[in-house]
């Protein structure tokens, strides 16, 4: 799943990776996002403010457009050498490009970063450590350890949850890339058309997807009440109680994702 999502964010920040937009406007909200953490709404310039955190320097325009050089040069020079920051680099390109909760959790991460003193344009990370996650998003990592991840009424639920995906994490074939490649693809038809996965460890694997998804829309203000519930039943329930919930959930996969409508 994560090589599935590093490949889809760096195929859309290569589409979306040329701007023209002048150079003090740039820095301005640059300077905005050091401080506060907070990206840019309008896609063109969150994009210019990710290329300008990555660069580490201003670039200068002449008036055709072109990159005047000179100054460009000498901002280059005086530069600092960037660290390599594997799970920096994932949660701006999650921020910057990513979709729907994906998006959401990381600019959240970030604020929560900037917010406790942080500076979110730096390399937080190098050095320290931490690794890319290796079942899910770099922002709904570090929301999850920050505690904010999950909300009333359903903190229960959550940890129950997260325990179950500690233990289901003992069972996966773990250097088995290909397993891992279907597991991913039969997550995704769980989640888009509700088509139930043959195998029991992938049945899991969507299930413990699927529930999460909708913990998350839920903190986000979504209504996935009655998602929640079947989910609570499938991981309590056996035989034909657990089929039904399952069914259920299938039927709701189908019309929404699991990410409810906004409350």
């Amino acid at each position: 799943m994560r090589q599935a999502l590093n490949k889809r964010l760096a195929h859309v920040a290569q589409v979306f990776g040329n701007s023209r937009i002048p150079t003090d406007v740039v820095r301005q909200h640059f300077e905005s996002f050091r401080r506060t953490g907070e990206l840019p709404e309008d896609k063109a310039l969150a994009v210019a403010v990710h290329q300008r955190v990555k660069r580490g320097h201003d670039l200068f325009y002449l008036p055709s457009g072109e990159i005047d050089w000179p100054p460009t040069c000498r901002a280059m020079f005086d530069a600092p050498m960037r660290s390599d920051d594997e799970v920096m680099d994932m949660l701006l390109l999650e921020a910057v490009y990513g979709m729907g909760g994906i998006r959401t959790l990381a600019r959240c991460a970030l604020v929560m970063l900037a917010v406790r003193g942080r500076d979110v344009t730096t390399t937080l990370f190098a050095g320290t450590g931490v690794a890319l996650p290796e079942f899910t998003s770099v922002g709904a990592e570090l929301m999850e350890g920050s505690g904010c991840l999950f909300t009333a009424p359903y903190e229960a639920q959550a940890e129950r949850l997260l325990a179950q995906r500690d233990e289901w994490r003992t069972r996966v074939p773990r250097g088995d890339h290909e397993w891992v490649a279907r597991m991913s693809e039969a997550v995704d038809a769980f989640v888009e058309t509700g088509t139930r996965p043959r195998d029991d460890l992938m049945l899991d694997s969507a299930l413990i997807t699927g529930e999460l998804n909708a913990l998350i829309a839920h903190t986000l203000g979504r209504d996935v009440h009655d998602t929640l519930v079947a989910f609570d039943v499938a991981a309590s329930a056996t035989g034909e109680e657990r089929d039904a919930a399952i069914g259920q959930l299938q039927r709701i996969a189908a019309s929404t994702h699991f990410i409810g409508e906004a409350a």
